[in-house]
């Protein structure tokens, strides 16, 4: 809680954090849940495109809205690569629009 109290003394607006994390009171700051930690699983699993694929598949059925973790500093070019092929997945679906966190506040 005193995250968000700090967050909420700095005027931010928005907070993502992982859907399993315990929610934080505000009355001020929008949370956005991130369902998918890409990072983590491309790291740490054996099949990690398939365990993507079902993660993906499964949070969309759920959520309006889908979000991913991605730890910049530690993608590689083969991580860059799949998310890259991914994205291009999804750019050309007609039921999937892609937005920068900070859109979500509009």
């Amino acid at each position: 809680q005193t995250t968000v109290d700090c967050l909420e003394m700095m005027d931010f607006k928005l907070l993502s954090r992982d859907i399993t994390a315990k929610p934080l009171a505000s009355a001020t700051l929008k949370q956005i849940p991130v369902h998918i930690d890409w990072s983590r699983v491309i790291k740490n699993s054996s099949d990690p495109l398939s365990e993507l694929s079902q993660l993906i598949v499964s949070s969309l059925k759920k959520n309006n809205l889908t979000g991913f973790m991605l730890h910049h500093a530690d993608m590689d070019t083969e991580m860059l690569n799949s998310l890259a092929e991914l994205l291009k997945v999804f750019s050309e679906h007609q039921n999937m629009q892609g937005m920068l966190l900070k859109e979500t506040l509009r």
